[in-house]
């Protein structure tokens, strides 16, 4: 968001979401830890011509309580 509360729509942040691999032109699916921060994410993605975007509202916590799924830890 902009200091005023709106939805950035700089070229800056297209960029800046280009960099991090995200382009109108591949899907997108968004998640966090229980499904309400990634629904803010779906609408601003879809708010900046994103068409291929889901919210995985499950998010983590429906993913962590199965075992048999796979989690990768980045050491990074």
């Amino acid at each position: 968001l902009r200091p005023d509360g709106l939805l950035d729509r700089s070229p800056a942040l297209m960029d800046r979401l280009r960099s991090l691999g995200l382009t109108p032109d591949r899907g997108v699916i968004a998640y966090c830890v229980g499904g309400v921060r990634s629904g803010e994410a779906f609408v601003a993605l879809r708010a900046l011509g994103f068409r291929d975007v889901k919210n995985y509202d499950g998010s983590w916590y429906e993913w962590s309580a199965d075992h048999a799924r796979p989690i990768v830890h980045d050491q990074a």
